[in-house]
């Protein structure tokens, strides 16, 4: 065999010497990715599951939306033994203008007298029998734009992209809570899903931006600072770099749906948006959908809208814009909280509602165009797993699953072998995944990462083997690298004692700088856990890193954080803090997205 080498690179000597002494493999992974088992013996007994999700009949199925018009169900209405007295009216509403995330602008009540053109998208239905009321719905369907003649068509170059979002669900909460699905999508659909995918920051605001705009929020560490720095509770995000804004400039019509706008991905904590973002937002129908005011759904089952899951409803949207608009070039963005927000296998109640999904789009062809993104932003936070090291790990490690149709990859057979390279072996991130989209974007699929790209490298091409938390973007609290060994030290040592006292100490400066009087000052109670960091022989730092694990007064508040000790005697806060029970409405009193996990107030 002969090799041809640039000898300024690897001297020859040197490739002669492992020629002869190793086997000729593949470079080995600079991170050693832990391979977790989503049935470990020694995590079984805190695993729940769900009960299936029911909605119960509360009314009729009068209405329904096909093709833009509103029908009448002439098989529900039958039910009714005098039409005659049967009386329905509608009311279309949308998003004012401007600033209006929650101010629908309503049209006028009109009586329904035959199918209606809808010019819309959200439409309120009420129906009385016999002067009573027997029906009440908010329904949703896509009516077409002004701007379509924009929108290019789709083609084997200009493919659509589906981005669907799970809040709090680990690759290995996927494998055990979505059984259905992830049978589905990996043997019928042959999704590469990502064995190494890390979370780069603490909850799903500082995750999911770095994969829709490539640019870090939130994170106050002089290495990794933030790049996106306006007060989101103060100040619209019209102006980010958001790459929905990408596609639409390259004949993209663009979607988002949410299906919790009190939690809502841009609400939350932070002003959202002063004009409409993007084609469709459906921000204001799930608002709508809350605030209905139906006297049989008081109270409604949970998870249920009258007699339907809201799974359901928001996957049927999706549906609906795969469906109306195949032939065009599609940026469809949906993200679902309700499922797992609370309990990561609560998610069950929808593992039939999205295989069924995925079954129906895949077999009837309507994803033959379209690259799917199926993934998470972080793996569960506040579940009782985060007390056990594979729930620690679980909880920094989203799933991530990527799909393109079979014949994009007989086109393309290289992306197809590092897509499986890059999933099995190597280190990713949400940067990773937005430097994917942009290679899909510009339809860069010959085979090379893009000049100039550094710390996102996409996941269509060859990530180096040499690759760390640091060079990826991701913060040494949240590395999943198993080079990284945690020593468990004596909670009750010195230095434990120091570094717990060290982050209470940083909590409370933090709020009283920023909400002096608002917020309560917190106390050690105990320490959870007391980790060292063992850093290798080729890794000279000149401090010592613990990892702390606490719970504080009042309320039991339980935190973990990166603590430097530094000069052998000074401890400092050396990381983001994350929030590991749930708080609920302990914050209310400030919106500031980054403080509200820490914040109890007075």
């Amino acid at each position: 065999m002969q090799i041809f080498v640039n000898e300024k690179i690897v001297p020859q000597k040197q490739l002669l010497y492992e020629l002869e002494k190793t086997d000729i493999t593949a470079a080995k992974p600079t991170c050693e990715l832990p391979r977790l088992d989503p049935f470990d013996e020694s995590i079984r007994y805190l695993i729940r599951h769900a009960e299936p999700l029911v909605c119960p009949r509360l009314q009729p199925d009068l209405f329904f939306i096909a093709d833009g018009l509103l029908y009448m169900n002439e098989s529900e209405s039958s039910a009714f033994s005098d039409k005659s007295l049967l009386s329905c009216t509608y009311m279309c509403f949308d998003r004012e203008a401007s600033d209006g995330d929650f101010e629908a602008l309503l049209e006028p009540t009109k009586q329904f007298v035959e199918p209606i053109r809808l010019h819309s998208d959200y439409v309120q239905v009420r129906c009385t029998y016999e002067q009573k009321f027997v029906y009440g719905e908010t329904l949703v369907y896509p009516v077409d734009r002004l701007n379509m003649q924009q929108w290019k068509n789709v083609s084997d170059e200009n493919l659509s992209v589906l981005l669907m979002f799970i809040d709090s669900i680990s690759l290995s909460s996927f494998k055990r809570h979505l059984p259905l699905t992830a049978k589905y999508v990996t043997e019928q659909m042959n999704f590469t899903m990502f064995n190494g995918y890390n979370k780069v920051a603490d909850n799903s605001f500082p995750n999911v931006m770095p994969l829709l705009t490539g640019k870090r929020v939130f994170n106050q560490q002089n290495d990794m600072p933030a790049e996106l720095l306006d007060d989101v509770a103060a100040t619209h995000l019209d102006h980010w770099p958001f790459i929905w804004k990408d596609f639409a400039a390259n004949g993209y019509s663009t979607v988002f749906t949410e299906d919790t706008p009190d939690m809502g991905m841009f609400r939350l904590g932070a002003k959202g948006f002063l004009n409409k973002p993007l084609d469709y937002y459906y921000h204001n129908f799930w608002v709508m959908l809350g605030w209905q005011d139906y006297p049989q759904f008081q109270p409604t089952a949970p998870l249920c809208a009258g007699n339907k899951p809201r799974v359901k409803i928001q996957l049927d949207l999706v549906k609906s814009h795969l469906t109306k608009y195949s032939g065009k070039r599609q940026f469809i963005y949906s993200y679902w909280t309700e499922l797992s927000h609370d309990q990561d296998y609560e998610v069950e109640k929808g593992d039939v509602f999205f295989r069924n999904f995925f079954r129906e789009m895949h077999e009837g062809g309507y994803l033959n165009k379209t690259a799917v993104l199926f993934l998470s932003d972080h793996g569960h936070r506040s579940s009782l797993l985060t007390t056990t090291l594979i729930g620690l790990l679980e909880e920094r490690m989203p799933f991530l699953g990527i799909y393109f149709p079979q014949w994009f990859y007989r086109q393309y057979p290289d992306i197809q072998l590092a897509l499986k390279d890059n999933a099995d072996h190597r280190l990713t991130s949400h940067f990773d995944t937005y430097e994917t989209l942009r290679d899909i974007l510009t339809s860069n699929y010959d085979g090379q990462q893009r000049n100039g790209v550094q710390r996102g490298q996409s996941q269509l091409y060859p990530i180096p083997a040499n690759r760390t938390c640091a060079t990826a973007g991701i913060p040494l609290f949240y590395c999943s690298c198993q080079q990284m060994k945690w020593n468990l030290i004596n909670e009750s040592s010195a230095d434990s004692q120091q570094a717990a006292n060290a982050l209470v100490a940083a909590i409370n400066t933090v709020l009283w700088q920023q909400y002096r009087g608002l917020c309560a000052n917190f106390s050690l109670d105990t320490i959870v856990a007391a980790e060292q960091l063992l850093i290798s022989s080729e890794d000279q730092f000149h401090w010592t890193t613990y990892r702390m694990t606490i719970v504080a007064n009042p309320l039991k508040a339980k935190f973990q954080a990166l603590i430097k000790k530094v000069n052998g005697s000074t401890f400092s806060l050396h990381s983001d803090v994350s929030r590991q029970d749930r708080y609920g409405s302990q914050s209310h009193c400030i919106s500031d997205k980054v403080l509200k996990k820490m914040c109890i107030c007075q």
